[in-house]
């Protein structure tokens, strides 16, 4: 008699040695697709296999994200439900390997969602789930990216101080990791969750330099033997083109200043009015339009 697994769905049982679960979810908690675009680059990397998914059924609002269909001369050819997609690889050079989940976030059921997930590192063993997330912040992309966190540990606590990663303190709307961090708390599991600040004023693209700051962290963390180098590179292009606009813009430039001002603690942060509101408005505008067009030429040349 076949294991019932509910909405888990598994191609493959591979043995793996405490592996620590990795995962992102597109959408609200995925400002400049800094987690998503980490977690995919690291899987890509590492020529991570694919080991199955979670089906959405329960858990998708399909209202909101709909299924994707491809209909060909009154044919549908294909239907793509959403679903989490579940990765695996062994680690050559540690003890422990890796499960990854990408998807997007789940709109229905937390509880049961975050079940299933427990029930996922049960099965293979895993003890420690780590959650990559993406905010927008008020920060200048001339200064180094912000990494945040949270552990349910002091040791990892201490561990994240270690590398660069400065505590949460946060009150407000809550997202599906601080669902599974309470999940795996309640389950005996150790959990920690790693945030990029972007820069609110970089929206019209995935931001490397915000994920090559998250994946260093999570390199520390585990660690894992992963070269960086072109997701770095990547980050220093954007800079080189964000800072090509500083030079034209004054608009922006003046704003970046301010950034920097409030990052040093030189200056607080004035009131928001809504004159100060329509200018950040304009910079983003102008700052959307000089990246596309940056893309555009890059795409042609």
């Amino acid at each position: 008699m076949s294991e019932d697994l509910g909405p888990l769905v598994l191609f493959d049982r591979p043995q793996l040695r405490r592996p620590a679960l990795l995962c992102a979810f597109t959408g609200w908690p995925d400002a400049g697709e800094v987690a998503t675009g980490a977690l995919r680059y690291l899987a890509a990397k590492l020529n991570a296999h694919k080991l199955g998914h979670i089906a959405m059924d329960d858990f998708a609002d399909y209202v909101q994200t709909r299924p994707l269909t491809l209909i060909e001369r009154g044919i549908i050819q294909v239907q793509r439900q959403p679903t989490t997609d579940l990765y695996h690889w062994a680690n050559p050079a540690g003890e422990r390997d890796l499960l990854i989940m990408l998807s997007a976030e789940p709109q229905l059921h937390w509880h049961g969602y975050g079940q299933t997930v427990l029930r996922l590192m049960d099965l293979f063993g895993a003890d420690l789930l780590v959650s990559l997330g993406g905010l927008y912040d008020a920060v200048p992309h001339t200064a180094e990216p912000r990494v945040s966190g949270l552990a349910t540990t002091a040791d990892l606590r201490s561990r994240l101080e270690e590398l660069g990663v400065s505590l949460t303190d946060y009150e407000g709307p809550s997202s599906i990791h601080t669902a599974l961090t309470f999940a795996c708390h309640e389950a005996g599991k150790e959990s920690v969750s790693l945030w990029g600040h972007a820069p609110a004023y970089v929206r019209a693209v995935a931001n490397p330099k915000v994920c090559h700051a998250l994946l260093v962290r999570l390199c520390g963390l585990l660690p894992l033997p992963l070269n960086l180098d072109d997701l770095k590179a990547a980050g220093e292009y954007l800079d080189e083109t964000l800072n090509r606009l500083l030079a034209q813009n004054e608009g922006l430039r003046l704003y970046v200043r301010k950034l920097e001002e409030q990052a040093e603690g030189e200056r607080p942060a004035p009131p928001a009015d809504a004159e100060q509101a329509e200018d950040t408005d304009r910079i983003l505008r102008d700052v959307e339009e000089y990246l596309r067009r940056e893309q555009h030429w890059d795409e042609r040349g």
